[in-house]
């Protein structure tokens, strides 16, 4: 009976995976009015919006993979290394083939010796913040910012209490138990900085930073309540953490898009006596550094940018 060897081969295979691709569409939403001459109207008003959605990719690929092959006359297995052997041997692809991509979105903007599961998990909280029309439109800055030559290093640590982002060495550390909205406010910690591009600049802005990070973390979970209940925002809260309860409050100041609606006197008081107060006692943020505008809304700037294409 012949012995049964182990070899490789090249065979084709259909491989599929999901990418998220930037759509956009008519909104349109309808409204009355009163006419002087003809009474009650109805109109229609309408403007272009985005929104990344998920597509299936499928391509036939060439893969590498074992089959059984039984040697004929005068052929043997061996047993050492090269084409016909059980050595190392790595065989380079033929023209045209491809390697299957794993986590399509974060890898365009992040790099890191990450296992497959871990871009797996990494690329699932990409997805619900893409989902998120502010979400989206901040990845969609930093895909225009962080290329193949430039991408945010990314990795998980167990020993990491939380997140934290690291701009001289452009670089987010982060402990596997934290969830997508702690990557939005880190994602966007990276924004923030590559639009001054300067650490001196970055220092001295610290606080300004974070107070506009929190609120745009805060309205991701206003629309993911799932997320919301689950995080360490409302945990925070429970434990009378005073950077997520006076963050809160900036929604009678602030809307969704970074616009500021309310009172501007009561305003100026809640953000000098209370919310810097809030931000500058917290522990660990003693030694951050605060810039003030004379107009507080700069501190907001990122926030409207990357709403613009939202309702």
């Amino acid at each position: 009976m012949q012995e049964e060897i182990k070899t490789r081969g090249w065979e084709m295979q259909r491989v599929c995976y999901t990418e998220f691709v930037y759509v956009e569409y008519n909104d349109c939403n309808g409204f009355t009015y009163e006419d002087p001459e003809y009474g009650l109207g109805f109109g229609t008003e309408c403007r272009k919006v985005g929104k990344w959605e998920p597509v299936e990719r499928c391509h036939d690929e060439l893969v590498y993979v074992q089959e059984p092959w039984y040697p004929g006359p005068g052929e043997g297995g061996g047993n050492g290394g090269g084409n016909g052997g059980n050595g190392g041997y790595v065989p380079i692809p033929p023209e045209g083939g491809t390697q299957p991509m794993t986590a399509p979105n974060a890898r365009k903007i992040f790099s890191g010796d990450l296992t497959e599961e871990q871009w797996k998990k990494l690329e699932n909280m990409l997805k619900k913040i893409i989902n998120d029309c502010m979400g989206e439109g901040l990845y969609k800055e930093l895909s225009k910012i962080f290329n193949s030559n430039n991408k945010i290093s990314f990795n998980f640590s167990d020993k990491e209490k939380g997140a934290k982002y690291s701009p001289i060495n452009n670089v987010i550390t982060f402990n596997p138990n934290m969830e997508s909205g702690t990557l939005l406010h880190e994602m966007m910690h990276a924004y923030q900085y590559k639009q001054k591009n300067d650490v001196d600049i970055w220092r001295n802005q610290t606080i300004n930073s974070e107070i506009e990070s929190h609120y745009t973390q805060y309205l991701y979970y206003c629309r993911d309540t799932v997320s919301y209940n689950e995080s360490d925002w409302i945990k925070g809260k429970i434990r009378g953490d005073k950077r997520m309860l006076s963050t809160e409050k900036l929604e009678y100041y602030i809307d969704k898009k970074g616009n500021f609606y309310g009172d501007s006197i009561n305003f100026e008081i809640y953000w000098d006596y209370t919310l810097l107060n809030c931000f500058k006692t917290y522990p660990g943020y003693e030694n951050y550094k605060y810039t003030p505008y004379e107009d507080r809304m700069v501190n907001f700037n990122n926030l409207r940018k990357i709403t613009e294409n939202c309702i």
